[in-house]
């Protein structure tokens, strides 16, 4: 039976019907080129947002402690968002990315004593070191 099949493709319909396929498999990548750069761009905007959330969330926290006063904070995420699949297309889970740090620019960032309230608020709500929060005074 293979031996029939490949003696079809010698001939002119066959030469054809290798160059169609060929063509259809140029086609094929090139789509999923497109759909990789869609998931990606999905991905970066899903993580902006998330650390938008994060810093909204943060900024209202940080201003209820006393002496802070006006506040500015700001998040840096080490990695993206990561997707854990059993198949290409059923998600298991859902990682989110982790905090790298945290900056928090305030009128009272002078006040060794509101710095510490900050810096202990921040690292409980976010379950980061110390090391990884930054607190001061506002120009």
């Amino acid at each position: 039976m293979l031996k029939q099949w490949l003696e079809q493709l010698k001939g002119e319909k066959g030469q054809r019907l290798i160059v169609i396929l060929g063509f259809v498999g140029m086609g094929l990548i090139l789509l999923s080129h497109f759909w990789s750069q869609e998931t990606e761009s999905t991905s970066v905007s899903a993580d902006v947002s998330y650390a938008a959330e994060l810093e909204s969330r943060l900024t209202a926290l940080v201003a209820g402690v006393e002496g802070v006063g006006e506040c500015t904070v700001m998040i840096t995420l080490e990695s993206g968002t990561e997707y854990v699949y059993t198949t290409p297309t059923v998600l298991v889970t859902e990682v989110l990315p982790k905090v790298r740090g945290v900056v928090v620019v305030c009128d009272g960032g002078d006040n060794a004593a509101v710095c510490e309230r900050v810096t202990e608020v921040i690292t409980t709500a976010l379950n980061i070191p110390e090391r990884r929060v930054c607190v001061t005074k506002s120009i």
